[in-house]
């Protein structure tokens, strides 16, 4: 009967024990996963880990882009009677920019869309050319907000997302201007 009661005690010394252990590893999971949350949450903007890959953003850069639209004639367009033009924001050659980022990207080239004049086309916006015998072409003057994001692999060394595989640049419009600019 005696070693029957010491087992019963040691049995529910043991329970008592085991009870203990799940309450405070309960009240530190708990903890942490707050923590964890609460990093998630501030980072969220900033930072993401999708498919093993962390996505990093950087800092915005303005950017202004100015030049005559692509598909326009060498000398511009010249007219007595007065004619419009059909400008379309996007297409068209691109202009080639240097844009200065915070590092590790440092100094970056991109390539930003200027437009196009195109003709047989109602999508777009009219620009009258000036019924004055000078030769005019559409100018254009483009603002964007380029964003890098940075895409960093895991690095099973050191155990941290830390090899920079890749960086895209998300470019925003801010503000266009185009006029019919004389030429020559």
């Amino acid at each position: 009967m005696k070693t029957f009661k010491k087992r019963i005690s040691l049995l529910i010394a043991l329970i008592i024990a085991f009870s203990c252990l799940q309450i405070c590893a309960l009240a530190d999971s708990t903890q942490t996963n707050n923590d964890v949350l609460s990093i998630v949450e501030e980072n969220t903007a900033q930072e993401r880990v999708i498919g093993g890959f962390k996505h990093v953003k950087g800092t915005p850069v303005t950017v202004t882009v100015s030049g005559y639209a692509s598909g326009q004639p060498t000398n511009g367009y010249s007219t007595t009677t007065g004619m419009s033009v059909i400008y379309m924001e996007t297409g068209g050659s691109g202009i080639s920019k240097t844009v200065t980022f915070a590092d590790p990207l440092g100094i970056v080239s991109l390539s930003f869309d200027i437009g196009k004049v195109q003709s047989g086309t109602t999508q777009g916006i009219a620009y009258t050319i000036p019924a004055d015998g000078r030769h005019y072409k559409i100018y254009v003057t483009k603002q964007f907000k380029v964003t890098p994001t940075l895409i960093y692999q895991y690095n099973e060394v050191t155990h941290a997302h830390d090899q920079l595989v890749s960086t895209t640049y998300a470019k925003e419009l801010l503000s266009l201007s185009a006029y019919a600019r004389v030429v020559g």
